[in-house]
């Protein structure tokens, strides 16, 4: 039998997907160099030498000013070198160089008054208040020459349809889909109720046929009163009225295959299913 060609059209309801709040809502340290050995493609400051580096990240969505924000290498000491009036983008990388050289000036290269320890060693990034934004606790690890460390980042993909997700379903047999109905402000309530998943199959066998509460063939006798369901569910369907064509007249139109005529319309010729279960 050739399969339906009426698309099952659905539009879903939207879902709403709560998370915990992005810890990134402000500057971080995002990534740092502990030992900068100063060979090719190594990050030079102003003086020409190669000290360490600390790049600062405004993870924020908006932009930030760093003055007063401090970064230290001393947990007793929270406040042990502090920004001059530098603001950041959304987004926006700030390098710092771990020099020992202590310089902030607004618009200049920056310089803390320590460097970093490549053995490890704590490492933080603290509001004006003195409380900490971000930080290597209890340290850093042992960290290889030329090579930078930083956080890495977990992108999680929630899921947004499941198979219990309400949807509604329109069926286009005797008119055709409303104007409009993929977008999100159409009114669906005339629609019928359903839950996902929603579709069709084109019953080529295979998987495809492992859902189905019911699925027809009619490769066999004409003369047959009885469609068998091979869906393993047993819903066989009584024929009323219909026939089944003489081989070559299904869809395929190879030798063995056949179909099943309702023709004419309007006459009464059915498969009658008397129960079948949901699913």
């Amino acid at each position: 039998m050739p399969p339906c060609n009426n698309r099952i059209l659905a539009t879903f309801f939207a879902l709403c997907v709560f998370t915990a709040p992005c810890v990134e809502a402000e500057p971080l340290i995002h990534e740092f160099l502990a030992d900068n050995s100063g060979g090719e493609g190594a990050l030079l400051d102003a003086d020409g030498d190669s000290p360490d580096w600390i790049e600062i990240r405004n993870a924020s969505a908006t932009a930030t000013n760093l003055a007063g924000w401090h970064l230290t290498d001393d947990l007793l000491q929270p406040a042990k070198w502090t920004f001059p009036a530098v603001t950041m983008q959304p987004g926006a990388l700030l390098i710092v160089f771990a020099s020992a050289k202590n310089r902030a000036i607004a618009g200049a290269e920056l310089h803390t008054n320590f460097s970093l320890n490549s053995g490890g060693e704590f490492l933080a990034l603290t509001r004006p208040d003195g409380s900490i934004a971000s930080s290597f606790t209890p340290s850093f690890p042992p960290q290889r020459e030329g090579m930078s460390y930083g956080l890495g980042r977990q992108i999680i993909s929630p899921s947004l349809l499941t198979s219990t997700t309400a949807a509604r379903v329109f069926l286009p047999i005797s008119q055709p889909a409303p104007t409009g109905w993929q977008g999100v402000s159409f009114n669906h309530t005339a629609w019928t109720v359903a839950q996902a998943a929603i579709g069709y199959d084109d019953g080529t066998g295979g998987n495809s046929l492992l859902n189905l509460r019911g699925y027809w063939g009619f490769d066999y006798s004409p003369n047959s009163a009885t469609a068998i369901d091979n869906s393993g569910h047993s819903n066989h369907a009584t024929v009323i009225g219909a026939a089944v064509t003489p081989l070559g007249g299904g869809r395929s139109g190879t030798s063995g295959d056949r179909a099943m005529d309702f023709r004419p319309a309007g006459t009464g010729k059915t498969l009658q299913v008397l129960s079948a279960g949901t699913g």
